[in-house]
Parts: C-alpha cells; sequence; structure tokens
C-alpha cells in the first residue's frame, strides 16, 4: 500500500528537479504507513526519502518501503543536503495544512537555494490521489467500522441501568481497542435521556434510568476511520416517545 502511494505520487511530481516536502502527519502516514508524530518526506520523481529521529528510526527502517528512511540529525542540514544531491531548483510544500510560521521559517532555511512553491498544487495532488481508495484502504475502513458495530453489540448486552454516559462511552473505548482499534475516531458521545437532544454533547455523571439513548462513535485501523451514530430506548417508551 504505502509503497504504491509514494510512486505514485513521484510519478506526479512535475520535473526532476521539483521536490515535494511533506510533513502534515495524516499525508505523511498515508505515504510512509508509518505513525509518527514527527518527520519529513521528501519526494522527488526518482527517489522518496523519510527523515525521522531516533525514536521512530528503528521501526521505520524495518516497515517503510519504496523510500530511504534517514536517521534524524539536522533535520534542515540534512533536507538541504538533499536537496542540492538532486540539483532541486523548486520545493513544493502543503498549501492547506503548513502554518504561516512554518512557511517563514521554511522559507528562511531553504529559500535562497530552491524556489518555494507554496501554490495549492501539492495539496491537490495529494488530495486527488486519497480520494480514490484502494482495495487496501477499504478493507481497512470496513474492518474499523466493523469493529465500532462489534463495540456497539457489546455495550447493548452490558450496559446497566445505573451506568453514567462515562462509564458506557469507557466501556465502548475499551472494548473496540480490545477488538483491534488502534484508537478511537474521535470523542465519543454517549448522552442520556434529555441530553439525548445534543447532537456533540459531552458525556458527563448523569446515570441512565429510562428514556433515549444517543451514540456517537468510531474506530480508527491503520489510520482509517469509522464513524456511526445509533439512538436506542432504554425501557419501553410512551406512544409519543415512539413517534
Amino acid at each position: 500500500m504505502s509503497e504504491t502511494n509514494i510512486q505514485k505520487l513521484m510519478s506526479m511530481i512535475p520535473d526532476g528537479h521539483t521536490c515535494a516536502m511533506i510533513t502534515d502527519p495524516v499525508n505523511r502516514r498515508y505515504f510512509t504507513g508509518f505513525r509518527t508524530s514527527a518527520g519529513t518526506v521528501l519526494c522527488f520523481r526518482d527517489k522518496a526519502y523519510f527523515i525521522v529521529d531516533f525514536r521512530y528510526y528503528e521501526k521505520a527502517a524495518e516497515t517503510v518501503k519504496g523510500m530511504d528512511v534517514i536517521l534524524q540529525d539536522n533535520a534542515d542540514e540534512q533536507i538541504a543536503e538533499i536537496l542540492c544531491r538532486h540539483a532541486a531548483e523548486t520545493l513544493m510544500i502543503e498549501a492547506d495544512t503548513m502554518t504561516v510560521s512554518t512557511l517563514r521559517e521554511v522559507s528562511e532555511t531553504f529559500g535562497d537555494d530552491v524556489y518555494i512553491d507554496s501554490s495549492p498544487e501539492l495539496s491537490e495532488m495529494i488530495r486527488d490521489l486519497r480520494v480514490i481508495k484502494d482495495d487496501d484502504a477499504l478493507s481497512k475502513i470496513t474492518r474499523a467500522q466493523r469493529i465500532a458495530e462489534k463495540g456497539f453489540e457489546y455495550v447493548l448486552e452490558n450496559i446497566k441501568r445505573g451506568m453514567t454516559e462515562k462509564e458506557v462511552a469507557l466501556m465502548l473505548d475499551n472494548r473496540m481497542k480490545l477488538l483491534g482499534a488502534e484508537d478511537i475516531s474521535f470523542d465519543t458521545i454517549v448522552l442520556f435521556d434529555r441530553n439525548a437532544s445534543l447532537p456533540h454533547g459531552v458525556p458527563g455523571n448523569d446515570r441512565l434510568e429510562k428514556g433515549f439513548v444517543l451514540m456517537d462513535f468510531g474506530a480508527v485501523v491503520d489510520g482509517y476511520h469509522s464513524d456511526m451514530t445509533r439512538t436506542f430506548y432504554a425501557g419501553t417508551p410512551s406512544e409519543r416517545e415512539k413517534k
């Protein structure tokens, strides 16, 4: 999966003297297949690099395919050396995710040697790639959804009167992780009775007695998220509540 993604991006680079720099965590994971809080991907038409610090280097060197994994020492110097090696003239950046302060730093560090392309072109290229899901991506999305569904089924079987919204949310989160989720898609929402009218309320200490239960939740598998919302009634609803 990851090798195919980076190869597709390499084929979209305008020419041999252009480099795409990827620092956004989500995009970085999409191209490396590796989850990390830091790191830089440099992509040319004929070569790709992943610069990562000591915390991740050993594992990244074992698992990342399709690019050279480099142990970060002085990132700016290492990036400059790679740009020089490839005689790069243009450095494309992710205009829709890079902050103004980071862009300023990049321009001050590399702007004398290469043209900093802050147009939306790279972001649009990445968006065009990511919007098309291959079989591998679809299987991960499907697995994330199945985990969420199984987690919900577990809650239905184990929820009890007197439990708080927080307790039910924690039960669901733990169950999804035990089922194989690497994380939850977002803060799980569990709301009882009158709170269930709040689409994005925060679970509190209200206890389950009788009434509507709103749940909004999802699971993450290899960076792909599921998202589902379910509403059910605890106890026997009145005729008005059935409507």
